[in-house]
């Protein structure tokens, strides 16, 4: 019965919220929208829908009224949709039955105390799993599907999803390796270091955009994988990068050694023997190319190995072998957002920190800026004659203000005489009468007229 109850909540969640009034406010979208299309019986069907939900909705019986009018309806003409009535007399009888129970209803104790014990630690286990499975719902009405799992991958907590990014925010991320150095082993790699200083050397709102970006991607991955692992202990950002690998024109420098996401190239008896317990590290790829991505296991044969595209995430323990094969072809290149998380507060990076903290002085600037220059129009105005008359704290709002002097006496005429003689019959409702009075209709000018 409980679950029943919930059940237009759990349908109401959308980007990992749940929107209040879900259902009734289709309704209400469904009545303007018919009324807009001069649909008015369809109108009418809707607002007796939305009244049945909500039947004390002042505006709705406001509405209501205005449609009786128009059609000359009776209160019994306003005929809600048959599922709609089931629903609302179901859901009274189930909230009616529900407080029944509540009101006589005792849970006797019929456990004993290890008994108790027992069942509260597998509830708990089974409320954890419940609440992962949840989240990872969510994240698939978002299009984020896991297509590997560690069971796949012959080692845990290894994860492979699509559908961290879209493909524009591959592209914008992108363009922050442009111009960057290209290393002898054919890595290119992007850092917030890098970012913060070419952002405080040359402000550009554009590369701006993109750094917010960034950060933001990160964030998102953080918090999906740390719903994904499940761990108590929270993750924190220790480093991010983006790393691009080509092809080499000097293949002598990268014989023998492994090239790995984070832009360098080990040999495998170099690679670490052992998994770090408290760091994570997440892959993001951000371009579909010929190189794939491998996992090794300690005698150096591959575990398994996958395609790279854009929003596909791989997530494994700091220290796991793996190996980025670079794109054949001269010029080609494999992107990847990398970033390397801790569960140790105090191993956090700094950069991520100053990088955020950088954009909120841009962001300070920014509106010292543009409190400065509305300082100076407003002189400028004052000036010309215009004059506040009345202010936000007199009007009961910051945002309200009355003023004199806009317009001179001349030009107010002019505009008059335009609109009479140009202007065209409307009530900013597409030509047809407004629903607040049959009398409200006017003569417009649009600008490109």
């Amino acid at each position: 019965l409980f679950c029943q109850l919930n059940c237009e909540e759990t349908l109401s969640i959308v980007y990992t919220e749940p929107i209040n009034y879900f259902l009734q406010d289709m309704y209400h979208h469904l009545q303007f929208a018919y009324y807009q299309e001069n649909n008015l019986e369809k109108s009418a069907e809707a607002t007796a829908c939305f009244l049945v939900l909500n039947s004390s909705h002042e505006i709705m019986k406001e509405n209501k009224d205005l449609l009786k009018i128009k059609l000359q309806y009776t209160d019994d003409d306003f005929v809600a949709e048959k599922e709609v009535m089931e629903y609302a007399v179901n859901r009274k009888e189930m909230y009616d039955l529900m407080d029944f129970i509540n009101k006589n209803y005792r849970w006797p104790n019929e456990y004993s105390m290890a008994d108790e014990d027992t069942n509260e630690v597998s509830e708990s286990t089974s409320q954890s799993t419940e609440e992962i499975e949840d989240w990872m719902t969510r994240y698939e009405k978002l299009g984020i599907h896991i297509i590997a799992k560690s069971v796949d991958l012959y080692r845990e907590d290894r994860f492979v999803a699509d559908g961290m990014l879209k493909e524009e925010q591959c592209e914008e991320l992108l363009t922050m390796i442009k111009g960057l150095e290209v290393e002898k082993i054919g890595s290119q790699k992007f850092d917030l270091k890098a970012g913060q200083q070419r952002l405080q050397e040359s402000p550009d709102e554009e590369y701006e955009a993109f750094l917010r970006l960034f950060i933001r991607a990160t964030d998102g991955v953080r918090q999906y994988t740390q719903r994904y692992l499940d761990r108590d202990t929270q993750l924190h950002l220790k480093e991010a990068f983006i790393v691009c690998w080509s092809q080499t024109y000097d293949p002598e420098t990268v014989h023998g050694c492994y090239p790995q996401e984070d832009g360098t190239c080990v040999r495998f008896n170099d690679m670490c023997d052992e998994l770090s317990s408290q760091e994570y590290t997440t892959v993001t790829y951000l371009n579909t190319a010929s190189g794939d991505s491998q996992f090794l296991n300690e005698n150096e044969q591959i575990d398994s190995s996958f395609g790279v595209k854009c929003g596909r995430t791989v997530g494994f323990s700091t220290g796991d072998r793996h190996v980025a094969i670079t794109p054949r072809t001269i010029g080609e290149r494999r992107c990847a957002m990398m970033i390397r998380f801790t569960t140790d507060e105090k191993d956090a990076g700094n950069d991520y920190r100053d990088t955020i903290a950088l954009l909120h002085r841009v962001d300070e600037l920014r509106h010292a800026k543009a409190s400065k220059s509305g300082i100076d129009i407003m002189k400028k105005f004052e000036d010309e004659g215009v004059k506040i008359v009345k202010n936000g704290s007199e009007l009961m709002g910051k945002e309200r203000f009355v003023a004199d002097g806009l317009s001179s006496e001349e030009q107010c005429i002019t505009l008059k005489n335009m609109v009479k003689e140009l202007g065209t019959a409307g009530d900013g409702y597409s030509g047809k009468k407004s629903p607040h009075t049959i009398n409200e209709i006017f003569a417009g000018l649009p600008l490109d007229q």
